[in-house]
């Protein structure tokens, strides 16, 4: 029994480093079904890339180019997990992170936008930590909310929880845009947020492949209860 239990907390460990408090208790509870059903879902999906990476990677050592990505993914990592995002893939220097599934969270796009703030509060301190390097990173970040797909695909010993559809579309649309220091989010998104709560500055429409009209867009300036907001 005993050593069940230190298994359990090891797993806990591990596994949270990664994934939210949720999560991992979800994997803990039927560690032998660790495949989570395919089902509709309603959540926000945030992506983050960072812009420039590849001429400001030219001028430094591969392995302090390691260094950085590594020091970047770790903050972005823990913030995301303070506000309840699952970090769903790492592809290069971008990653895909999704609010409100597998756990649902009525308030995933709130969440999205808090974790998006935060997120570039990170950067301006890891930029003002390495000011003496030359070393200045910026990132943009695109989110929107809606229904999708959410499940676990790929084969057992590659399985992860993903989400799909035109909605996890429209958020990489809006990172691709997104220029450094930017959070720009959906007309879904900016409605998901009770009140007059957040402040935007409008963008106008953004055409995306396979949808008919344009999405609009909205730059996210601030949001009630945060300490610093953007500048």
């Amino acid at each position: 029994m005993a050593e069940d239990l230190e298994l359990k907390e090891k797993i806990k460990d591990i596994f949270g480093r990664y994934v939210t408090p949720e999560v991992v208790e979800m994997i803990v509870k039927d560690p032998d079904n660790p495949r989570i059903k395919a089902s509709k879902v309603d959540a926000t999906i945030l992506f983050v890339d960072i812009r420039g990476f590849t001429s400001l990677s030219e001028d430094i050592e591969p392995e302090r180019v390691t260094e950085l990505l590594n020091e970047y993914f770790t903050r972005v990592t823990y913030t995301i997990l303070k506000h309840g995002g699952h970090s769903n893939k790492f592809v290069g220097d971008e990653a895909m992170v999704v609010f409100g599934a597998p756990v649902p969270n009525p308030r995933h796009a709130e969440a999205a936008v808090r974790a998006a703030l935060d997120i570039q509060e990170e950067i301006t301190r890891l930029n003002w930590e390495r000011k003496q390097e030359g070393i200045a990173f910026q990132v943009g970040i695109g989110i929107n909310s809606g229904e999708m797909v959410g499940g676990s695909l790929g084969p057992e010993k590659r399985m992860e929880y993903t989400v799909i559809g035109d909605n996890v579309n429209v958020a990489s649309r809006l990172t691709s845009i997104a220029k450094g220091g930017e959070i720009l989010i959906s007309k879904q998104t900016f409605e998901s947020i009770a009140g007059n709560r957040i402040r935007v500055e409008e963008k106008g429409q953004v055409s995306v492949k396979g949808r008919r009209g344009g999405i609009k867009t909205f730059k996210v300036l601030s949001l009630e209860g945060d300490q610093y907001g953007l500048i």
